[in-house]
């Protein structure tokens, strides 16, 4: 830009605008502005496209141009700007982790831009993201020091397209998401919606691993506005990952503004979440995914940390041997003490094997409505409680919840 002003140092300031003109022409558009003063000063553009905006002219000899269209010649980088026109998984992702950690603007100067910014461990991600939507943009690296005094280190991109500034509304990603955030109905029942979900988790949720005493479980949390968290938690309800309804609580902020918490915990329920999210999954970070997928081993296997534990847990435990000390123990605790493993683990097998009933039996466990029915028959709480192998008190109990219901 400095050898191109150099170059026409000599001439007048019409002339220098004329050049201008020339260039504009070259890219299909038109220089409106008659006189230039210098390259920071902004002329008035057109282009073919019909759109009118002012840029400083070292832009344009840089090679940028129309910010509406700036697919078209001149463009110094380039986007698939229909990426968040199609349904495919990396546009549903990609649109989920922009909505948790990306930002759109439209620039006073009529550019529609769109950028993310990860940390540095996670440039190689980032990477991963700019080229689903083949951004030729360089990432930019940034240093910042914090309040509290360390220094922290950063990667990002800035991409500039009207089309993906629009298209990315139909998933709610628009300017100020952060207290306005939510799920459309179009969105929470689209079949790709756990890949949005799934980039979401990706930019702004956590999976950790907890320990505890005697076992490890992996635990999920994730911050949002309420309205959203709460239409996140009923997508996950009617696929049968949780199996109940939740209340989101709002913890701070105006109601309508306010941000809640949306966490789980279990190695049974993570399992479901990872089953869910990572189906079909070919795009994810590979840091979260490690952690969630580690659930499915330990809600089958236990927590893997003794030996003893992997050798037992792994071998297949049948109806026979599982019914055979429920009946010598009495108590599911005690069962998963003789195997070296956890409860739940041996509530996996019984659901897995379908022996619930027998299970209830086998240990103990009252069946109440049998043991209702076997009094109206027989007319008496010790006949009762003899042959179903419990107390009299326990029966005249039972007995009594009925008729108090009735």
């Amino acid at each position: 830009m400095v050898e191109f002003l150099h170059k026409f140092a000599d001439l007048d300031t019409f002339v220098l605008a004329k050049s201008f003109k020339i260039i504009a022409g070259e890219k299909g558009g038109f220089c409106i502005s008659n006189i230039y003063t210098n390259g920071r000063t902004k002329l008035e553009f057109s282009c073919s496209c019909g759109y009118i905006w002012k840029a400083e002219p070292r832009h344009v000899i840089d090679g940028r141009w129309c910010p509406k269209c700036g697919h078209q010649k001149g463009r110094r980088y380039d986007i698939d700007h229909e990426f968040f026109s199609r349904n495919t998984e990396e546009s549903f992702y990609t649109a989920g982790f922009l909505a948790a950690d990306g930002w759109k603007t439209r620039r006073a100067g009529g550019a529609f831009s769109i950028g993310l910014q990860l940390w540095a461990e996670d440039v190689d991600h980032l990477r991963v993201i700019r080229n689903l939507m083949r951004c030729t943009t360089p990432l930019k690296f940034r240093k910042r020091k914090n309040k509290s005094g360390t220094i922290s280190f950063s990667y990002g991109f800035v991409t500039n397209s009207e089309q993906c500034y629009s298209d990315l509304e139909r998933f709610g990603v628009v300017e100020n998401k952060t207290y306005v955030l939510r799920m459309s109905d179009w969105l929470c029942k689209h079949p790709l919606v756990h890949h949005f979900m799934r980039g979401y988790i990706d930019g702004d949720g956590c999976f950790s691993l907890v320990n505890t005493k005697d076992q490890r479980h992996i635990h999920f949390s994730m911050r949002g506005t309420k309205e959203f968290l709460e239409a996140f938690h009923g997508v996950l309800f009617a696929a049968g990952v949780c199996d109940e309804a939740r209340e989101i609580i709002a913890n701070s902020g105006k109601k309508h503004l306010a941000f809640g918490k949306l966490q789980y915990g279990g190695n049974g329920m993570i399992s479901k979440l990872y089953d869910f999210l990572y189906h079909d999954a070919t795009v994810f970070l590979p840091r979260k995914e490690e952690i969630a997928r580690m659930a499915k081993e330990l809600a089958v296997y236990g927590d893997g940390v003794f030996e003893k534990k992997r050798k037992v847990t792994s071998l297949p435990i049948t109806k026979e041997i599982l019914l055979e000390k429920a009946k010598e123990f009495k108590s599911g605790q005690k069962i998963a003490k003789f195997f070296g493993c956890t409860s739940a683990n041996i509530s996996w097998w019984i659901k897995e094997l379908d022996i619930k009933k027998d299970f209830d039996r086998a240990v103990g466990r009252l069946d109440r409505e049998l043991a209702y029915q076997m009094y109206q028959e027989l007319g008496s709480y010790t006949a009762v409680a003899n042959k179903l192998g419990v107390t009299r008190a326990r029966i005249a109990q039972v007995v009594k919840e009925f008729l108090t219901a009735a």
